[in-house]
């Protein structure tokens, strides 16, 4: 994998943001050299990378809680043939609809104009890691909390 991105400390912002928006090719160092089941381990290996280092959201989480409620409830009604249960599995699955019908802003080109806002010099996203942007997210979020705190 020595052609490839491999952890967010070396992923630049751009190949984030291309990455996300489907375009998996640019997890390569350089375009022209690589295969298509390479790129998707690299990926993978660069969104492992991130969970590692900042975890997973509010939302996937609940996802995930609300997938395992539905799964317990769904055995529960086939062993115990209550059809009360169904009210909740539908309750649940509505949630989960929501959740995953929400529109997903992301907007990296938006983010990094705060950034550079909040910094008083420009986050270039050809020039700037993945790592080091959402480490610049986690110090604004904490002294956005104190402000609002010392309030």
């Amino acid at each position: 994998m020595k052609d490839y991105l491999t952890s967010i400390d070396e992923c630049m912002v751009y190949n984030w943001r291309k990455c996300q928006e489907g375009e998996i090719a640019y997890c390569r160092k350089d375009l022209s050299i690589g295969t298509h089941e390479n790129d998707v381990l690299a990926w993978e290996l660069i969104q492992d990378s991130y969970y590692e280092k900042f975890g997973l959201g509010k939302d996937y989480l609940r996802v995930l809680e609300i997938q395992k409620d539905i799964a317990l409830l769904q055995c529960d009604l086939v062993i115990t043939n209550d059809n009360f249960l169904n009210n909740k599995i539908k309750r649940y699955k509505r949630e989960l609809e929501e959740i995953l019908n929400r529109p997903y802003k992301s907007d990296i080109q938006e983010t990094l104009i705060h950034i550079t806002k909040w910094l008083g010099s420009p986050v270039r996203e050809k020039e700037t890691t993945v790592l080091e942007l959402y480490s610049m997210l986690n110090v604004m979020k904490k002294e956005a909390d104190k402000q609002k705190k010392d309030k």
